[in-house]
């Protein structure tokens, strides 16, 4: 079968979608599956290039979004002619579903749509607050085999669309657990020694440098945290427009690193996880770390109150609190049974829900049946 993925960026650029995208690659293709990902060149990566087997094909990017969003849709076009994909699988709504819906009626090629964001940041809200957007949004959902949503919410918003339930799949972000994996203690205090992070406590945040994600709310919570636990370190790995700003007030129990193909080693020497977003879908970077058995301390928002029961598997705390905020890093610290507790179920859970071989076998009978095949 061969399947052709849209998305607007993709490896080396580093994000959510991006990363759960690469980390499925080999079981799409173990799986039986030609994958072709058509996406921006936003970094002068190659225009064509290979990687785990599956074709990766850039499209030029210019400072102009029209343009950018034009060529994308005609370079894209011209590639699925080439390739005549038995079905098409798009992220986000705007010119990659465009692209897809396009080929629908063009080439007969049956199209799936994967919606990322819910909330204050959704897809659909998005497309629809743009020209032409309601009417485009009513194109897509009476052409497209179906979409496929991360979260309860993002279902219910597409519910809330009027869309047929038949219509409507429920595909979690998977995790790798055999990648992502504790280490024993010995190993841990190795690897601290060989990452140059010597703090007996650590807090990690890895992802974009984006306002929603409220990252200076953590360091504001750290700081407070860090005049009584003195031996302790907040690590932010990514990159983003609010870099700048959070270089400025951070201090020196904050360590801010560039975004890296791989955190693994970050987590590992990790306590706890901390995310502070307004909004989430299901994030592969939360999933990430409570596979590695990392406590996660997130915001009380939908996604993520999607996986973390409190006193169970994690802590949530109410958006912009930084005194709640700080009490949960500060109960973990001086708990060791309640984290060996939360760290241990974090893991389980993440094994028993989110595995991504699992899941994208689910994909796969999806494009199965709606193919007949």
């Amino acid at each position: 079968m061969k399947v052709v993925m849209l998305i607007h960026s993709f490896y080396p650029h580093v994000g959510g979608a991006e990363r759960q995208l690469l980390e499925q690659i080999p079981f799409f293709i173990e799986n039986g599956i030609q994958l072709t990902i058509i996406t921006r060149n936003g970094s002068n990566a190659p225009q064509t290039e290979q990687i785990q087997q599956a074709q990766i094909i850039r499209t030029k990017t210019s400072s102009n979004k029209l343009f950018s969003a034009l060529n994308y849709i005609s370079s894209a076009l011209r590639e699925i002619k080439k390739i005549h994909p038995d079905l098409i699988h798009s992220y986000d709504l705007i010119s990659t579903t465009t692209t897809a819906y396009f080929a629908n009626k063009l080439f007969k090629i049956p199209y799936f749509i994967k919606i990322l964001n819910s909330g204050n940041g959704s897809d659909i809200k998005r497309l629809k607050s743009k020209l032409f957007g309601k009417l485009r949004f009513n194109f897509i959902k009476n052409t497209t085999s179906g979409f496929f949503a991360i979260s309860d919410q993002i279902i219910q918003e597409i519910k809330n669309e009027n869309v047929s339930e038949k219509k409507i799949f429920k595909i979690y972000n998977g995790i790798n657990s055999d990648k992502f994996k504790p280490l024993e203690q010995q190993q841990k205090q190795k690897l601290k020694q060989q990452l140059n992070v010597f703090s007996s406590f650590i807090g990690i945040f890895t992802g974009r440098f984006v306002q929603n994600k409220n990252i200076i709310d953590l360091i504001t919570a750290w700081s407070y945290f860090s005049r009584i636990h003195k031996d302790t370190k907040l690590i932010l790995i990514g990159e983003g427009p609010e870099k700048e700003a959070l270089q400025k007030v951070a201090n020196k129990n904050v360590l801010i690193l560039p975004s890296t193909d791989n955190v693994l080693p970050y987590l590992q020497i990790a306590d706890c996880f901390l995310l502070a977003s307004d909004f989430e879908g299901i994030s592969n970077a939360l999933l990430e770390a409570m596979s590695c058995q990392v406590v996660p301390i997130v915001s009380n928002v939908p996604g993520n109150k999607e996986i973390i029961q409190k006193d169970y598997n994690g802590y949530l705390f109410e958006l912009h609190n930084h005194d709640q905020l700080r009490k949960s890093i500060e109960l973990l610290k001086i708990n060791l049974i309640k984290k060996n507790h939360l760290r241990e179920n974090a893991r389980q859970y993440v094994q028993q829900n989110f595995e991504i071989s699992n899941l994208v076998q689910h994909i796969i009978k999806i494009y199965k049946e709606t193919l007949n095949v």
